[in-house]
């Protein structure tokens, strides 16, 4: 119920706020970066565990799940009680907000990083819960990329540097198409179900047909941008990621038809797909950045 997978996912979106003040040239400091990934773990745990709660209505009318939709059905087998759920994410959010208090209190980090803590909170407790229910209006999806892709480096830069840097929102922006493809690409299988209770995605939005073609567009166009910021930075890098790339963008042209076709295992393999390159782009911008700096211990 956690999504340890998940959990894992952020890591190297964290990290790219500290490889970049590592290639600003600012010492490093280790318990803040630490007490920086526990925050947003935290953060994640509150945002599953609450969303599980919330969605088990939505859950249960889910007659196909996929291990990228329809939930971790913790709660629908009755593994867990669902006020067991709701308790954990309360913990997770109280915990949060005692790291993040510590962060700046003990630890000395800037008083911003309180502020990216609330906002991070409030997006991801407010995903499915009222009275912002983003997930029920439609934003859920721009609120899971503006914490993910700007938010969560722009807070691992801020803690160890006490400032911010623009270059990150240009780093942002080709993990942001591809973190839209892959949120969109979950919600596919989910429609029926979302319509059947209530919840407004986009996906629900715009129905099968039209979810297929932006996901894949914006999956696109985020392979695109994502070897042109590499070039930037470090074309060796940019080669070795077209490389893998490259046959991922094929892929997903290939299995369009099928995605059309409402094909559940084809949405299954398409959302994997897109959440490895996701992963592989967020590594392969660190080591870019990482490399020809100097670490200070």
């Amino acid at each position: 119920m956690g999504r340890p997978l998940f959990l894992l996912g952020a890591l190297p979106l964290y990290m790219l706020g500290v490889s970049l003040a590592w290639h600003d040239g600012y010492k490093i400091n280790l318990s803040t970066l630490l007490s920086g990934i526990a925050l947003t773990w935290l953060v994640q745990l509150a945002t599953h565990y609450n969303n599980e709660y919330r969605d088990l209505a939505t859950d249960r009318a889910v007659e196909t799940p996929t291990r990228i939709s329809g939930g971790s059905r913790v709660l629908v087998r009755g593994l867990v009680p669902p006020k067991a759920a709701r308790f954990a994410g309360i913990v997770a959010f109280t915990l949060a907000v005692a790291v993040a208090l510590a962060l700046v209190f003990a630890l000395g980090a800037g008083y911003l990083t309180l502020l990216f803590a609330v906002v991070a909170l409030i997006i991801g407790w407010g995903y499915s819960e009222p009275p912002l229910k983003l997930d029920s209006r439609g934003l859920g999806e721009a609120g899971i990329v503006l914490l993910s892709c700007f938010l969560l480096p722009t807070t691992a830069y801020y803690i160890q540097t006490s400032t911010v840097s623009l270059f990150l929102l240009l780093v942002g922006i080709p993990l942001a198409l591809i973190t839209f493809a892959v949120t969109l690409a979950t919600e596919v299988p989910d429609i029926a179900a979302d319509e059947f209770t209530g919840k407004i995605t986009l996906a629900v939005m715009m129905q099968r047909k039209k979810s297929v073609k932006l996901h894949v567009a914006f999956f696109i166009s985020g392979c695109l941008s994502l070897v042109a910021v590499l070039v930037r930075l470090w074309p060796l890098v940019s080669l070795v990621s077209a490389m893998v790339i490259g046959p991922a963008v094929i892929v997903s042209l290939a299995v369009a038809k099928d995605l059309n076709k409402g094909d559940i295992k084809a949405v299954e393999r398409t959302g994997l797909l897109y959440s490895f390159v996701l992963g592989f782009g967020a590594v392969a911008l660190n080591v870019a950045l990482i490399v020809g700096s100097q670490w200070f211990i």
